[in-house]
């Protein structure tokens, strides 16, 4: 009878994931990836990888929290002429409804929305 021998398969490493997100965004964070002993699967009793299957290095180091804030604060600016005209939309339409029910004039409705308008700048 004849014995089946069998080759053994050491584990190799996969390739290294994408970096994860860094964990902040300012003022320095943390950013890992990982990796698999499947490149190949080690088999047959062969030897599994050695070395580490995750790498984490820093990120964000050199970006001030000001220059988060200033980025949010201009965004804000950008987006507040946009709010302003839907909130001013949306105020002539319930006035006008509310004028509508109770026939009062158009003039008061373009008064207050003058006012509104000058108090949101």
């Amino acid at each position: 009878m004849t014995k089946l021998h069998y080759a053994t398969v050491d584990g190799g490493w996969g390739t290294w994931s994408s970096w994860s997100t860094c964990s902040r965004s300012c003022k320095g964070g943390r950013t890992n990836r990982v990796r698999q002993c499947n490149d190949p699967l080690p088999m047959c009793g062969g030897t599994v990888c050695k070395g580490d299957n995750s790498q984490t290095a820093p990120c964000n180091k050199g970006v001030p929290c000001t220059s988060v804030a200033n980025a949010n604060q201009t965004l804000l600016k950008q987006l507040r002429p946009a709010c302003i005209v839907l909130l001013l939309l949306f105020v002539c339409l319930m006035l006008s409804f509310h004028l509508i029910k109770s026939n009062t004039r158009f003039k008061k409705t373009l008064d207050f929305s003058v006012l509104l308008f000058q108090f949101l700048q």
